[in-house]
């Protein structure tokens, strides 16, 4: 993955590479199919901009590719309150990935209010 040619027009991003080189080294070689990428640390120190780098170039990526698979556009950040529920990460995940095919699922989330409370 090469990360010197992406387009990034939202905001200024330096260095990181290493750390950008590690999380696409555990996402690609994982040998589970379940398995959930945790970044911890201070407030402010830009653990949710590099996750959002981390998206962008494998969107560029796929798109020069003509990659038609599935793909959030944005990390799931849990610091937001809508995010520390079952039912706001389901949501969440369903919106990005493809709100109209998923449209059942987020009603069926809706009306059980109860079980993700």
């Amino acid at each position: 993955m090469s990360y010197e040619h992406a387009n990034y027009s939202q905001s200024v991003f330096i260095g990181r590479e290493a750390e950008l080189l590690k999380i696409d080294e555990l996402l690609t070689h994982r040998e589970s199919g379940k398995w959930i990428l945790t970044l911890y640390g201070d407030g402010g120190i830009g653990k949710t901009q590099l996750l959002q780098r981390y998206v962008d170039i494998v969107l560029e990526s796929k798109k020069k590719s003509n990659d038609k698979s599935l793909a959030m556009d944005k990390p799931v950040d849990l610091y937001l309150t809508a995010h520390q529920l079952e039912k706001g990460v389901l949501k969440e995940i369903a919106n990005q990935l493809a709100p109209d095919e998923f449209r059942d699922f987020l009603e069926s989330i809706e009306a059980s209010h109860d079980t993700f409370s």
